[in-house]
């Protein structure tokens, strides 16, 4: 049994999340991330939440979470920003329900479905006319990857 849980898992747990575009992994680590779904993102830097507190403290958001997916050993959260355009994923273990990261992107739309298929979580973000489809690896969600669709 966990006697303590990391800064990222206890906010989210509180519905919050850092406002960086980022991973954050559940020993606080975060891994920065910099694109857009029409460039595409890449890792830019990694650091630590206690790092990312001393730079702005403040620098919290909301995140509640609207839906849970569950297959497997995983569950997907579906989380709402403060923001319209934000996107916000979770992926907790589903036998001790552990964070294992939280996915925050800063114009990726809300993620409207989110499922797991084998070893990453495919997700749609955005709406009509025009959306986006991700490809989140399990293991490495920091190596995402988006493709424009349409939607009907």
């Amino acid at each position: 049994m966990r006697t303590s849980v990391s800064q990222t898992e206890f906010r989210f747990l509180a519905g919050q999340c850092r406002v960086e575009q980022a991973v954050f992994l559940s020993d606080d680590a975060v891994v920065l991330l910099e694109g857009s779904p029409s460039t595409g993102y890449t890792e830019c830097g990694r650091t630590t939440i206690q790092s990312l507190d001393l730079a702005a403290v403040d620098g919290w958001i909301g995140c509640e979470e609207t839906e849970q997916i569950e297959k497997n050993d995983w569950v997907v959260c579906r989380c709402l920003g403060d923001w319209e355009a934000e996107g916000l994923l979770a992926l907790l273990s589903k036998s001790t329900k552990e964070l294992k990261w939280l996915l925050h992107l800063d114009s990726s739309e809300e993620f409207v479905t989110a499922e797991i298929l084998d070893d990453c979580i495919v997700a749609q973000s955005g709406g009509y006319p025009l959306g986006w489809r991700w490809w989140i690896p399990i293991q490495a969600p920091w190596l995402l990857t988006v493709e424009p669709i349409k939607i009907t």
